[in-house]
Order: structure tokens, then sequence, then C-alpha cells
């Protein structure tokens, strides 16, 4: 079955506690976006020559030194290949009380990388649909 859509491939890597469960949460946001977006899809084409684009991301968070909130970030690269050369660098930042004062959980890191990334997918969607071959 061929993919219906502009293919793009995610890469995210995490520093921070709970770094797995960061990088499943901002994963799952990305795909979220670009699966709701026309003209995008995370379904690998069967053309490897096909226009696409490289999302890559990386977050990074810590509680603070109260143990009140979490504090996370990402830094992302936006690389078109295609014929043409376009590109764009994104991030953003959030930060949330955590659940329980004083521990850090999974699900704190989590909500805060997954929240970051929704914000983030938002703001690339329209520059990827305008890829062209």
């Amino acid at each position: 079955m061929a993919a219906d859509g502009i293919y793009v491939e995610i890469t995210v890597n995490a520093k921070s506690d709970f770094a797995s469960d960061a990088k499943k949460a901002v994963e799952q946001a990305f795909e979220k976006g670009i699966k709701r977006a026309a003209g995008l899809t995370t379904d690998a084409p069967k053309d490897k020559k096909s226009p696409r684009w490289l999302l890559t991301a990386n977050f990074s968070g810590t509680p603070d030194k109260d143990g009140k909130t979490f504090t996370g970030k990402i830094d992302a690269i936006l690389a078109a290949m295609n014929a043409t050369a376009s590109g764009a660098r994104l991030s953003g930042q959030g930060t949330a009380d955590l659940a329980k004062a004083g521990k850090l959980a999974a699900d704190d890191v989590a909500l805060v990388a997954g929240s970051i990334a929704e914000d983030l997918i938002k703001k690339a969607i329209d520059p990827m649909k305008k890829l062209k071959s």
C-alpha cells in the first residue's frame, strides 16, 4: 500500500529522568499531529527518493530544586529531503507542577514532553505541507 502524503520521519532523543517516557510522549504527539494533517504521513514510501521531511527532536528536562515543578525543553530540526534545500529550527519549553511534590514520576515527564511536542508539531505542519518534489 502506497503512503498518502509526504512522509515525515521522526527521530527523538531524550536526556532526563524517565527519558524513555519522554521520548514516547514526544513521538506520540508528533505522530498524532502528522496523522491529523492532510498531505502528510508517517508511513514510509516505497520509493526511497520520494520527498520527505526529517523531524529530529531532542528533549531535556529537570525538576526544580524545591521538587515542586518539572521543566522540559525540546529543540528540533525540521529538514526537507528533496531537490530543494529547506528546513527550520523549532524549540519549545514547558513546566508543570509535580503530581506528588518532591517525587518526580514518569507521568510528570511525559505530560511536559507531550505538551511541548503538541505545540511544536502545530508550528511545523504548514511548512511541511508545502514540500515539493
